[in-house]
């Protein structure tokens, strides 16, 4: 956190401080949400094999909060949510509007408009969490190579080709970023 203070005056950050809860979740993930709160699975803390790679996973976790990419994807969900739901809505009022499915297809529109927001920017939003992550690694001291661990491992179980569903990079292409930062 300490070495993040530069950079979020610089980029005028939304959030600068942060509060790390561990979850009992299954999966190995880390996640930021709220304001400030980043979580990290117990799942994934053993997966990580010395500090430097907790705080590689850290570092991306509140570089979305930094970045504001929390606040970007929820408008981006939400606009999408919007788009769905008048598409939808204009389909039933072509259609004739009969029938009472016509509130379900608007439903129906607005959650697939909201998935569809959601997803929109995200992997961007990933790589730019994973390069800024890396300088506050390298500000707190961290050996970017030895942080670069956890994405080589990640990259080894992970997927190697994107859907277009997929919010992240894939794991291969995420560890050749790394290694070019």
């Amino acid at each position: 956190q300490a070495a993040a203070g530069p950079l979020c005056a610089y980029m005028q950050a939304p959030v600068c401080r942060f509060t790390v809860t561990i979850s009992n979740e299954s999966a190995p993930n880390a996640w930021a949400s709220g304001v400030g709160q980043i979580a990290i699975t117990r799942s994934m803390l053993q997966l990580l094999r010395d500090e430097t790679e907790v705080a590689a996973v850290l570092g991306h976790e509140m570089a979305h909060h930094m970045a504001g990419h929390l606040n970007r994807a929820a408008t981006n969900q939400a606009v999408g949510g919007l788009l769905g739901a008048v598409l939808a809505g204009a389909a039933v009022y072509a259609g004739g509007g009969q029938g009472g499915g016509a509130q379900d297809l608007v439903t129906t529109g607005a959650q697939l408009g909201a998935s569809v927001g959601r997803l929109t920017y995200s992997r961007e939003m990933e790589r730019e969490a994973d390069y800024i992550g890396a300088y506050l690694l390298a500000r707190a001291g961290y050996d970017l190579d030895r942080a670069g661990g956890v994405w080589f491992r990640m990259a080894g179980s992970g997927r190697t080709t994107s859907g277009i569903l997929d919010t992240h990079p894939t794991s291969p292409g995420r560890l050749a970023a790394w290694q070019h930062i």
